[in-house]
């Protein structure tokens, strides 16, 4: 063979032809080359430009059989392209081919690390019967660099895009929570914008009650509100509450179903999810409450990355500002709503619930009950054991009288020893008089003033819409006008 080579380099006409067989050979070899370059960049379809790649580099290095196995992100979907093969027969050599040390892999593959400065991908094989040249070797290691530059340039798109998603979502986010004047409110906005942010099915937002101790469901999202409108977790009965409650730490937690927290499995188990994420709500080192995401189908959507957990960070970082902002609203609403002394409704909302109650009534006609209750001589209370005994007074009548109505209806404190009682969504003039007799049998109980018992009378004027009067105004006047002729029918002096 080499002596026949020689023969024909040595006639020069024979020589050139071998030249230009070599030239022609090369010459489609690099417009191969240039052609895939070219596709790097006119072709914004990656699987078709990978396509391109693997069939071109398998026939610069002329091999029957060849395959491009990778994975574009860290325990991704395997993805591959191939000819030669059956699909199972594939999938088989791509798995072996990535998971196999270079010096595993059999002598009659020859195989090249699809890699770049910013990650390995896989590899790009070709499979022949016959041992290759190192030059085909160079082409295959030149098609398998040209495919991370593909995939170098996809991934940076990707990551762009979704970045630009993201930014566009937490921006909105910060948008709306900016405008959310009340915890409640935050909560909901976040339920309604975590999605746009996190792939999950289910979102809830769980505030921190420091007076009772729990962590209340107060926003959800891929549940019926009804489901958890009651949902609350005692600060001791769950573990990983009771962790960050003892050293509250922003980073997010992972469980499954087989996670030890019986809590967050028994809440799983109900709504059907299979993982969940809860990022806890911390600011300045204070437990606020907690964010949660689940899935109900495929765990690994809210696999733990780096990625995932820099986007939840990046909500509860929101969530812990608007809240401090909404609790100090809230407490400033409330304060200007509330009394100071008795932390019943003060003048103003009384008046709101009233006209609400009667709105409500209008079209079905059912009764609306008002009290007002008026302390009788409690001018000789403060006169007699001061004003510190007279505000301990008016505490305990509050209480007194929130004990004797139901969760719907409204007590008020309008002033001094005068205190009003709204009863809506009554069905019937039977439980406005109930309701008017728990009221007196609240007082047969004495009160301890200054350490000794004392009895003290109270006078109860009450009206009915729409039996006694049609509009508030009427209806109130009626009210003032029993209650001022209890006063006189139990002696005493209204001017007191």
């Amino acid at each position: 063979m080499g002596r026949r080579l020689a023969a024909k380099t040595a006639d020069p006409a024979e020589h050139v032809t071998v030249l230009e067989s070599q030239l022609s050979a090369m010459t489609e070899r690099l417009d191969s080359l240039y052609a895939t370059a070219t596709d790097l960049i006119a072709d914004s379809d990656l699987d078709s430009v990978l396509a391109r790649i693997t069939e071109r580099a398998a026939t610069a290095v002329r091999a029957p059989r060849y395959l491009l196995a990778l994975r574009t992100e860290d325990d991704s979907d395997l993805r591959c392209h191939y000819s030669g093969f059956e699909d199972d027969e594939a999938n088989e050599i791509a798995h072996r081919l990535l998971e196999s040390p270079g010096e595993k892999l059999p002598g009659t593959w020859l195989a090249a690390d699809v890699s770049s400065h910013r990650r390995s991908y896989g590899r790009l094989v070709a499979m022949s019967d016959t041992s290759f040249f190192p030059q085909e070797r160079y082409l295959l290691e030149l098609y398998a660099r040209y495919a991370a530059s593909a995939l170098d340039g996809a991934t940076a798109l990707a990551e762009a895009k979704r970045g630009h998603e993201e930014a566009s979502a937490l921006l909105g986010l910060a948008r709306s929570l900016a405008a959310a004047n009340t915890s409640d409110t935050v909560a909901e906005r976040l339920v309604e914008a975590v999605p746009e942010i996190v792939d999950c099915d289910r979102v809830s937002v769980w505030l921190w009650e420091e007076d009772s101790r729990e962590l209340v469901c107060r926003a959800s999202s891929g549940v019926p509100r009804p489901e958890t409108a009651e949902l609350r977790v005692s600060g001791d009965a769950s573990p990983s509450l009771a962790a960050q409650l003892q050293d509250p730490q922003p980073a997010p937690i992972f469980f499954d179903l087989d996670t030890d927290d019986d809590v967050v499995r028994t809440q799983m188990e109900r709504f059907g999810g299979v993982a969940l994420i809860s990022a806890p709500i911390v600011a300045r080192g204070q437990f606020l409450g907690s964010l949660s995401v689940s899935v109900i189908s495929e765990a690994e959507r809210l696999r733990p990355s780096r990625d995932l957990l820099d986007r939840l960070e990046g909500v509860v970082a929101q969530a812990a500002s608007a809240l401090q902002t909404a609790r100090l609203l809230d407490t400033v609403t409330y304060q200007a709503r509330h009394d100071a002394l008795t932390g019943l409704a003060n003048r103003a909302v009384f008046g709101e619930r009233i006209e609400q109650a009667l709105a409500k009534a209008g079209p079905t006609g059912d009764p609306v009950g008002l009290f007002f209750v008026d302390l009788d001589d409690f001018k000789g209370v403060n006169d007699e054991w001061g004003h510190q005994a007279g505000d301990d007074v008016l505490r305990e009548v509050a209480q007194r009288l929130l004990d004797t109505v139901r969760t719907t209806d409204t007590v008020a404190r309008l002033g001094g020893d005068e205190f009003a009682i709204v009863l809506s969504e009554v069905e019937d003039h039977a439980l406005v008089d109930a309701a008017a007799e728990r009221v007196l049998r609240a007082f047969d109980e004495p009160f301890l003033i200054c350490g000794e018992l004392h009895r003290l009378g109270v006078s109860v004027g009450r009206a009915v819409w729409p039996d006694d009067a049609a509009e508030v105004e009427a209806l109130m006047r009626h009210a003032d006008a029993e209650m001022y002729r209890a006063k006189r029918g139990a002696g005493i002096d209204s001017a007191a």
